[in-house]
This record gives C-alpha cells, structure tokens and sequence, in this order.
C-alpha cells in the first residue's frame, strides 16, 4: 500500500469535504481516504503498483469537481500551528519559518 498527503489549499466547506472522501473511497485503486478539514489536508492510501501521477490526476479532478477553486498542492508540508489563523501556507521543510511565506503576518513560532 503506498500513501499520499495532499494539501487542499482553500477547502472551507464540510459538506465537499465528505464528498470528495465519498468518490475517492469507493474507487478500486484507494484503501482509505480521509480529509482533516481544519488542517485542508487529505490522507490517501492506495494500491501498490498505481503510478502516483495516476492518482494525484483523479484526486485533482475529483477535488474541483466540488470545489474548482480549491488548491491540490502534493508533496508539501504544512506549516504545523498555522491552521489555526487558516492562512494554508506551506514550506518545502518541516522546520517552522520565522515569517509566514504567504505573508498573512502571523507569527509561526
């Protein structure tokens, strides 16, 4: 089984949130999908031997079947602490930022 984070910049509504869980759940190349919506990220698990460009295409397609101006951002890490000012920024490191790179002003320490 591999695994895949995405981070979906700008999703807001809970409703899109459990539909987009819906259509990828019951598709035949996912194990298990689940989305954190405070922290606008989705946890996806799938087959092994499903080229992960394969899925990063459905799960975009999916994702803006519901919500066209929502952000599908892979291989990103989310700023930890920085969900809460709901700013979605994200930095290629784990290490916190001392400025916020999306320029909300929060204070990320």
């Amino acid at each position: 089984m591999s695994e895949m984070k995405v981070n979906l910049k700008g999703l807001t509504c809970a409703n899109c949130a459990g539909k987009i869980e819906t259509v990828l759940s019951k598709m035949e190349e996912t194990e298990d999908v689940s989305i954190n919506l405070m922290k606008q990220e989705m946890t996806l698990k799938y087959k092994e031997g499903i080229p992960a460009e394969q899925m990063q295409e459905t799960i975009e397609k999916t994702v803006h079947k519901f919500e066209p101006d929502v952000e599908v951002l892979f291989g990103e890490k989310t700023v930890e602490g920085c969900c809460s000012c709901g700013c979605g920024c994200h930095v290629e490191a784990e290490e916190m930022q001392d400025e916020c790179s999306c320029g909300c002003g929060h204070d990320h320490e």
